[in-house]
C-alpha cells in the first residue's frame, strides 16, 4: 500500500511538505491514512502517466508531452518503480536502476545521448525541460535541453567526484 495523504480527525488534510510539529499534530492526535494499492498517477503540462501495482505503466494525454509511450510500451510493462518528469516529458526508474524516458526529446524525452551512463540509478529529478539522475555510486548524469541543466559542463567533475 502507499499512503497518499494523512488526514487529521477534524477531516484537514496535511501537506506533505509539513512535518508533524509545523502542522500541530500531538501526541495523543488521532490521523487517518489515505491508501491506495500502490497506484500512483504522475503529470506534466500535458500529459498523464499511471504506474500500476504491477509496475507497469499507462499514459494519456497530449502525445508530444509523453501522453504516447508506445514507442517504449514494452519497456515499461512490470519493472517501474518511480515516475518523474520535466514540463514535457517523463522519465521511469526501472527496479535494476535503468531509465526509459518519453515526450518531448527536447525537455528530457531523449537520454540516448547518456543513456550508457544511466546505469544503477537511485533517483531523478526534472526541471521544466531536463533531468538529472543520481547513480548508486553517487555520480550525476543529466539530459535535456542545455539551457535547463541538461548537460553539466563546467559542474561535470566535481559532481563525479562527489
Amino acid at each position: 500500500l502507499v499512503i497518499l495523504n494523512l488526514i487529521k480527525d477534524n477531516g484537514e488534510n496535511l501537506l506533505e511538505h509539513l512535518t508533524l510539529k509545523e502542522a500541530g499534530i500531538g501526541d495523543q492526535d488521532i490521523l487517518a491514512a489515505h491508501v491506495a494499492d500502490s497506484v500512483r498517477i504522475f503529470t506534466n503540462s500535458g500529459a498523464f502517466a499511471q504506474l500500476k501495482a504491477d509496475g507497469s505503466v499507462l499514459t494519456w494525454g497530449d502525445p508530444e508531452s509523453g501522453g504516447d509511450s508506445r514507442f517504449v510500451q514494452m519497456c515499461l510493462e512490470g519493472s517501474i518503480v518511480d515516475i518523474f518528469s520535466t514540463h514535457t516529458a517523463f522519465a521511469a526508474l526501472k527496479d535494476d536502476g535503468r531509465i526509459i524516458t518519453w515526450g518531448n526529446p527536447l525537455a528530457g524525452g531523449d537520454c540516448s545521448s547518456v543513456e550508457s551512463q544511466l546505469q544503477d540509478v537511485t533517483f531523478i529529478l526534472g526541471n521544466q525541460e531536463a533531468f538529472v539522475a543520481l547513480k548508486n555510486d553517487g555520480g550525476v548524469v543529466a539530459w535535456g535541453n542545455p539551457a535547463f541543466g541538461g548537460d553539466l559542463g563546467a559542474a561535470r567533475p566535481l559532481l563525479q567526484n562527489g
